[in-house]
Parts: C-alpha cells; sequence; structure tokens
C-alpha cells in the first residue's frame, strides 16, 4: 500500500488520470498565505491512499499530468518515498537525508520555495 498528497491545482487543465486506483482519504481547502508565482491562492489538497503495487507507473502518471513550474505530488510506500516533477521522479528510501536534499534541491531550481518543500518521510 502507498500513500501520498495531491494538490488538485498542480494539474495541468488538459490532463484527465484514469486507472489510478486512488482512494481519497481526506480532502482539505487552505489559503496559501504566499504562494509561488503563478499558484493560486487557494488549495485543494487531497490525502490519498492506494493499493496498486506498482508505484513507478503510478508516478508516471503524475509526472505526465503535473503543470508547471514549482508542482510536484509526493507518496511513499512502507520503504521508498517519492517525490514526483513533471518529466522527474526522486526515490529514495524513506528517511534518507541525502536523497531527499536531492530532491529539494531539484524543487527549488523548479520554482517551489523552500518552505513548501514540507513533504513528510
Amino acid at each position: 500500500m502507498l500513500t501520498g498528497v495531491l494538490i488538485a491545482e498542480s494539474l495541468r487543465h488538459d490532463v484527465t488520470l484514469e486507472g489510478l486506483d486512488l482512494r481519497v482519504e481526506k480532502i482539505t481547502r487552505w489559503r496559501n498565505p504566499a504562494p509561488a508565482p503563478g499558484q493560486p491562492e487557494t488549495w485543494t489538497i487531497m490525502d490519498f491512499a492506494s493499493g496498486r503495487d506498482d508505484a513507478a507507473w503510478l508516478a508516471d502518471q503524475f509526472a505526465q499530468a503535473l503543470d508547471r513550474p514549482g508542482w510536484y505530488v509526493d507518496f511513499h510506500t512502507e520503504d521508498q518515498k517519492y517525490v514526483v516533477f513533471p518529466d522527474k521522479t526522486f526515490v529514495y528510501r524513506r528517511g534518507d537525508a541525502r536523497g531527499r536534499a536531492e530532491a529539494v534541491a531539484y524543487a527549488q531550481s523548479q520554482g517551489v520555495p523552500h518552505d513548501q518543500c514540507d513533504w513528510g518521510e
């Protein structure tokens, strides 16, 4: 099983995602006090779970659907963390500081503000 977080506003307007086998666990509407350039002020945050065995396939689906700049989706399995950007995915062992630092550095190079690099491990 895997669990993660998806911000609905991070998806491109012309995208349809199908067959993801996601179960929405929680939906939160949140007002971001300091959105990055191009980001809306209000976000729809969806905590999800999935019984999919193929986390890499799911990461690929998200990578193709995310808008630019400055958006990502994150999820994890029992052992692995996935941080997915448009066209690039970071996979590292949960708790691996080096893997996380590489993903954060890339996120910031793509316009994600440091305070938005807050994915859990």
